[in-house]
């Protein structure tokens, strides 16, 4: 009877031991679950400083790229005043060149009144 106690004791015993060894063993699941959920959460800041530092630079590309902009349509505008200009001198020197003719049919009369 004392041997049949003192087995079942044994044997509670034994179920108690691999029942504290799972619970040690759901115990550091737990521990590696925690550490895995703060390492997540330490690295979504960093996504997220990452996010918005990649965003300022696209920004401040697109800044660049409108400043680019404004500097080719100035000297857009530029070449086309200067081409105006150029357009108004070649007029200049059409009217110059007209009246020199005109001048010239001028002499050439007079040069011909005078031999008649």
């Amino acid at each position: 009877m004392g041997v049949s106690q003192a087995s079942a004791g044994l044997t509670q015993a034994f179920t108690s031991v691999s029942q504290a060894s799972a619970g040690l063993a759901q115990a550091f699941t737990s521990v590696s679950q925690m550490s895995t959920g703060v390492s997540q959460a330490s690295a979504g800041p960093a996504q997220a400083f990452t996010s918005v530092s990649q965003m300022s630079t696209g920004v401040s590309q697109a800044s660049a790229g409108v400043s680019q902009a404004s500097a080719g349509l100035a000297q857009a505008f530029t070449s086309v005043s200067q081409a105006s200009a150029g357009v108004s001198q070649m007029c200049t020197g059409v009217s110059q060149a007209s009246a020199g003719i005109s001048q010239m049919f001028k002499g050439l009369t007079q040069a011909s009144t005078g031999l008649a």
